[in-house]
């Protein structure tokens, strides 16, 4: 027995490897991309690249992780993307189905069975669309790679997958929320800038549709939101949540979304806040505030006025989620993984380089600790240990 347990042991430290490995490469690629001095353009696309398929392999290459990866109605009230994809290989969109989902399944069933490619083309699209992001938006973009992989956001795209490529596409669209007035003379400005991020958020929509509400969030991501402003918007959102809830049984009632929200409903989960999450999105909240003020940051109407809309309704939900059904986590959890474009924003406004690199480097081991005790002790998103095509379960045929 006891040699039994010293080779789990070592087994599950073998598996951890695997995410420490691509957590490791993937940021110092990055990192030395665009940091070192003197390469080439074509080694630092390189670079990027091979980044890429550091993040893509693993989670391509995963079997049965991930809460979402093979549930079935018995045990978790819906079915996982493994039943899916076989469920609908012939059969009909359900009323209300996602799009581009069916679309994905019909066009990778006409060349296999095996449900492995659907996560390994999901994977492949989000994490490309999320290093667009960094690189093209970030001002510190291998900071914002390493956020998106120490602050757990890596492991939650293993289950949420297609919610996750919704948020990569917002994450691009969210660009345009800082376009300048009048940057095209060709065409009017702020039409042209919504027409732009209309067209990421429709992306994002056919693979979820709840990514529509992005759509009527674009007035507020255009407003200046000074900190007096976020704080007041804070309240709001609770005042707003804690009526609207019942508004929304109304609206949805008969819908799949609107299952959610009904008790009677099977796939019903009353108020189940996460304090980890609350404390977490409250912190970058603060944090993106206070840095602001502290170093006289007049902010704008722009990206990153946008970035702390976001950040004030990731925490708002997740307070709201002490008294409204659990379906809110998943509407607070588009906004939470904004913090991998703000915090590098906030941080840029911090005067002084050994103070701002201090405060990177606290920042980055704060959600290293954060996320080990998550999801390595707590076992959130359900990924730990890993395990992957070649091994046994799969070998096995478990979910055959």
């Amino acid at each position: 027995m006891p040699c039994r347990l010293v080779g789990v042991a070592r087994l599950w430290e073998v598996l951890l490897v695997v995410y420490l490995l691509v957590a490791l490469v993937a940021i110092g690629c990055v990192t030395i991309a665009e940091h070192a001095q003197g390469l080439a353009s074509r080694v630092r696309d390189a670079l990027w690249v091979v980044a890429f398929f550091v993040l893509l392999v693993p989670a391509a290459l995963r079997y049965d992780i991930g809460v979402d990866y093979s549930a079935t109605m018995e045990s978790a009230g819906y079915l996982g993307y493994w039943q899916l994809y076989h469920l609908y290989a012939t059969q009909p969109p359900a009323l209300g189905m996602d799009p581009g989902f069916y679309l994905l399944i019909r066009v990778l069933n006409l060349f296999t069975d095996n449900p492995q490619w659907m996560f390994a083309t999901l994977s492949a699209a989000t994490y490309a669309l999320v290093l667009r992001a960094c690189r093209r938006i970030s001002p510190a973009p291998a900071l914002s790679v390493a956020l998106f992989v120490v602050a757990g956001f890596y492991f939650e795209s293993y289950n949420i997958a297609r919610q996750w490529f919704a948020i990569a596409c917002v994450m691009n669209g969210l660009a345009w929320a800082g376009a300048e007035d009048g940057e095209d003379p060709g065409t009017h400005p702020r039409l042209h800038a919504f027409a732009h991020y209309a067209l990421w958020v429709l992306l994002g929509a056919s693979m979820h549709l709840s990514c529509l509400l992005w759509l009527l969030l674009w007035p507020l991501l255009r407003v200046r939101m000074t900190p007096r402003r976020a704080v007041v918007a804070f309240v709001a959102v609770l005042a707003v949540a804690f009526v609207g809830v019942h508004i929304a049984q109304l609206l949805f009632s008969g819908t799949r979304f609107g299952l959610y929200l009904d008790p009677a409903s099977s796939v019903y989960v009353g108020p189940a806040p996460r304090l980890n999450a609350i404390i977490t999105s409250g912190i970058t909240w603060a944090f993106a505030l206070v840095a602001g003020r502290l170093s006289g940051q007049r902010l704008q109407a722009g990206l990153a006025s946008a970035l702390i809309v976001c950040a004030t309704l990731a925490f708002a939900l997740d307070v709201s989620s002490t008294f409204l059904p659990f379906i809110i986590d998943r509407v607070a959890r588009y906004f939470a993984p904004m913090l991998i474009l703000l915090m590098p924003v906030a941080l840029s406004w911090i005067d002084g380089p050994r103070l701002r690199r201090a405060c990177v480097a606290a920042v980055l081991v704060c959600w290293v600790a954060a996320t080990y005790v998550q999801v390595f002790v707590g076992g959130q998103y359900g990924v730990v240990p890993y395990q992957s095509v070649f091994g046994e379960r799969a070998v096995e045929g478990i979910l055959s």
